[in-house]
Order: structure tokens, then C-alpha cells, then sequence
């Protein structure tokens, strides 16, 4: 069966008394009667001692001890028995008015964080899937080496991916472009081993996808697809000439977004890779593939229609050569 083109943000005082003593008087000693005189001489009397003349004690008056008298205390009078007061009713506390709420100020807007070309945004949209870097570079596990590029294609600037040989030259690779919400297939480029084009299928106008969908979502193309090649041709006596030939073929191309999903393929991590479904090249499979931002294809594969992986058909990603 021929592979359709897509398959490609925290508080008393004491008063001392001083004590007195009571006074003392003393009476000098009465003297003596005289002696009768006698005729004998007498003798010469010694002389009478001089009365020792005890000094009055001078005794200090007491000082009179003071008490005081306490002052006298009046009788306490009774207080007046007030007239009891009758207790007010308790006024109405009035009801608080209600603090004037005022509206919040409107937050403003976050600036959007800059998306850097190699991560993923939180809105992921299909289109972003079909965004390619010219210069992006890989090899694939079927040994092929492919690169993004951005060149002339039928008169059309357009974006291709090229396969390579091991010799570097150009093997084959899809041209499309991307305008206005659409991603439209243009065609193949085909080349010999030397890398010189031998050949090309130039789709009609009909073979688009839209670049809106949404995960369900299945869309269908039909298209002709025009195959030009060239070959040389020689004849019995060995002159060459070309020989150019051209078909006309019809084809279908149907897609089904799945969704989003996050796949790995040479040590990378492709979150928001667009998954997407096709008819199988084999009645009763699938083919799947994987498609992610700047790089294109990062790994297609047949699975059953359960969903099981058929063996021998995964094609991935082994190796990033440069990735702009």
C-alpha cells in the first residue's frame, strides 16, 4: 500500500521620760562638850580639825515627763443613710453601623513569563506541534540522520525535513508550510545517492490540516498527489538521455488528535508532545506518532487496535545532533 503524505507562580509616738532622783541633805556632826578646866596647865589642845564643809549636791529638777494626751477621738457619725437610688434601665446600646466595606482594588494582571524555545508552555495548542528550528539535527533508530531546513519548494519558501544518507547527501524529506491556523503539505523531494533530485509528488491545494483541533478531534484530507521523476535512459550505442515521467495519483490522509502527552526519546523529555492517530499501513492497526515543538517527528510506530505496540515498527529519536 502506498504511505499516505502525513505517514512521511509575619506585652503613739513614744515620748522617752528621762528618770529623777530624790535629793539628799546632810547635817554636819555635833561637836563635843567641853572638857572642865583644870589646874595642870593643859596642855596646848591641837588645834580643832576645820570642819570639812560637805558641798551642797546640787540636784538638777527633774524635767517633768510630758505624756501626751491622745487627742480625743469623736464619736463617729453615723453616715447619712442616702435614699436608695433606683437603678437606671440599662439604655439600648445602639446598633453599630456597619464599617463601609470598600471594593478591593482589582490585582493586576501578571505579566506572562517568557517561554524559552526549549520548554513547553501550560497551554500547549496543536500548532505548537508543528513548529520546527531550521539547523535542528538527529538520527533515528532506523540509522538515518535527519535535519530541519527552510528553502525554495515549487516556487514556495518553505519548511522541510530531510533525511540523509550515510554519505551526508540528501536522501528524501516532506515540504510544508504553516499560514493562518492551517499546515499545509506541499510535497516530497526525492534525490539519487549522490544527493541530485531524481524526482518529487507535488500535492494539490486540498492536503491541509487545520492547526485548531482540539484532543477527539479527527480531520480528513483528499488530494491528488502529481509524481514527477526523472531517469536516464541509454540506448544500443550507449548515448543517455533523460527520460521524465508523471503520474497522477488520489490519496486520504485522516488524523486524529488524541491529546497532549510527555515522551523521552534520546535522554530528552518532549512534555506536550501532540500524539496522533492514523490509519494503519496493515488492515486492524494504528499507526501513532509522536510530534513535538522544533523538532517535528520524534517517534512513529504500529500499534494493534488494542493498543499494543507491533513489533519491529517503532521508529525514535537515538540521538540529538544539534538542536538550535
Amino acid at each position: 500500500m502506498k504511505q499516505s503524505a502525513y505517514a512521511i507562580a509575619l506585652s503613739s509616738a513614744l515620748i522617752a521620760g528621762c528618770g529623777g532622783g530624790s535629793s539628799e541633805s546632810s547635817t554636819a556632826p555635833a561637836m563635843a562638850p567641853a572638857a572642865p578646866v583644870a589646874v595642870v596647865p593643859a596642855p596646848v589642845p591641837a588645834p580643832a580639825p576645820a570642819p570639812v564643809v560637805t558641798p551642797e549636791p546640787v540636784v538638777a529638777a527633774p524635767t517633768p515627763v510630758v505624756t501626751a494626751q491622745p487627742a480625743p477621738v469623736p464619736a463617729p457619725v453615723p453616715a447619712p443613710t442616702s435614699a436608695p437610688v433606683p437603678t437606671p434601665a440599662p439604655a439600648p446600646a445602639p446598633a453599630p453601623a456597619p464599617a463601609p466595606v470598600s471594593a478591593p482594588a482589582p490585582a493586576p494582571a501578571p505579566a506572562p513569563a517568557p517561554v524559552s524555545a526549549t520548554s513547553t508552555s501550560a497551554s500547549a495548542s496543536f500548532a505548537d506541534c508543528f513548529e520546527v528550528t531550521p539547523g535542528t539535527q538527529y538520527t533515528t533508530s532506523n540509522t538515518y540522520t535527519h535535519v530541519v531546513v527552510k528553502e525554495m519548494f515549487e516556487g514556495v519558501m518553505a519548511y522541510g525535513i530531510m533525511e540523509l544518507r550515510d554519505n551526508g547527501a540528501r536522501r528524501g524529506g516532506p515540504y510544508f508550510i504553516t499560514d493562518n491556523n492551517i499546515h499545509r503539505m506541499l510535497g516530497v523531494g526525492q534525490y539519487d545517492t549522490s544527493g541530485v533530485q531524481k524526482g518529487k509528488d507535488v500535492f494539490s491545494k486540498e492536503a491541509v490540516f487545520p492547526l485548531t483541533m482540539v484532543p477527539g478531534q479527527t480531520s480528513m484530507a483528499n488530494f491528488t498527489s502529481t509524481s514527477t521523476s526523472w531517469r536516464l535512459e541509454f540506448d544500443k550505442s550507449g548515448a543517455s538521455s533523460t527520460v521524465t515521467s508523471t503520474d497522477v495519483t488520489a490519496l486520504s490522509d485522516q488524523l486524529t488528535f488524541v491529546g497532549f502527552d510527555t515522551i523521552t526519546v534520546a535522554g530528552r523529555t518532549f512534555a506536550n508532545a501532540c500524539k496522533i492517530a492514523s490509519p494503519g499501513s496493515v488492515a486492524g492497526q494504528v499507526s501513532m506518532a509522536w510530534r513535538a515543538k522544533g523538532f517535528g517527528w520524534v517517534r512513529t510506530e504500529e500499534q494493534t487496535v488494542q493498543g499494543a505496540l507491533v513489533p519491529g515498527t517503532r521508529v525514535e529519536i537515538v540521538k540529538i545532533i544539534a538542536a538550535p
